[in-house]
This record gives structure tokens, C-alpha cells and sequence, in this order.
């Protein structure tokens, strides 16, 4: 389910002074310029240490910023969170962003009615990089950020 899904409303988020290590250092690599940090930053630790807590909290905050392009949170309390699930998500947050990437998205469907049966590269390839590189949309000012939350 994407952060702010119906299935996500009583997700904990992180309360005045817990966490605040982990929240400084992300909201610090987000706001870092694009070609001074690494592309990709990977949240870890042992189950029920507040990593999906940390996760949710960040979304929240950089979608109120329109920092967030997608989010995905996997869950084993209902199908929203299954894996088959997660590149047809993603594909629809960055389809709603903008006009051209929700004709690209639309066009990728409707070139192949059954993508969302095809194999996990040929979804990403169809419904999320060829239409963001059609899109050819300025980094500076459209978000990048993709949070994937569950992994384990």
C-alpha cells in the first residue's frame, strides 16, 4: 500500500523525540544535492525497532513537501502489501504527478493490456522508466523520492 492508503491510517508515526537520529540523517539526504550523495539510501534493523515507524514518518513529511514521488509499504496484514503490487503502485503514484507521465503510464497499459501479468523488469521498464525518461522532467524540481518500506 502506498503511505497515505486507507490500510496505512493507524500506522504508527514517530512522536516528538523518538527516532530523531535516523529522521536528521534521511531529511539530510534528501535535501542533499543529487550528485553529492549516493542514489539509493537503505534504512535497516532488526524487526520491531521502528525502521517502518521511520519509514511512514517520512513519507508523511516529504509528501506534505512534495518531495515523495512514490511510496510502497509492504505489510502481511492484508493483499495490499503483496509484491505483485508494488511496480502497478509506484507506476500509478508517478502516473498522478503529472500530465505526461499519466499519458505515458496509460500508454504503456494500453500497449500491453496484460503488463501487469508480465515479469517484474518488463513492468518496471513499461510503466515506470520509459515513461519517466519520455517525461523528460526537470530533477531539480520534480521529486525523485521512492520509499519502499518492508522489504524483509
Amino acid at each position: 500500500a502506498f503511505h497515505d492508503a486507507l490500510a496505512r491510517l493507524y500506522s504508527p508515526r514517530c512522536q516528538g523525540g523518538t527516532h530523531t537520529a535516523p529522521l536528521n540523517d534521511i531529511i539530510t539526504w534528501i535535501n542533499a544535492p543529487a550528485g553529492s550523495k549516493a542514489p539509493i539510501m537503505w534504512l535497516n534493523g532488526k524487526p520491531n525497532t521502528g525502521t517502518s515507524t521511520v519509514a511512514q514518518t517520512i513519507a508523511d513529511k516529504c509528501a506534505d513537501a512534495k518531495l515523495l514521488l512514490a511510496s510502497f509499504f509492504f505489510s502481511g496484514s492484508d493483499d495490499t502489501g503483496e509484491t505483485r503490487n508494488l511496480l502497478p503502485t509506484i507506476a500509478y503514484q508517478i502516473a498522478i504527478k503529472n500530465p505526461v507521465l499519466r499519458s505515458a503510464v496509460g500508454q504503456a497499459v494500453e500497449n500491453d493490456p496484460l503488463i501487469f501479468e508480465r515479469n517484474p523488469d518488463i513492468q518496471m521498464q513499461s510503466l515506470i522508466m520509459e515513461p519517466l525518461v519520455a517525461a523528460n522532467l526537470d530533477p531539480s524540481t520534480f521529486p525523485r523520492l521512492v520509499i519502499i518500506d518492508g522489504l524483509d
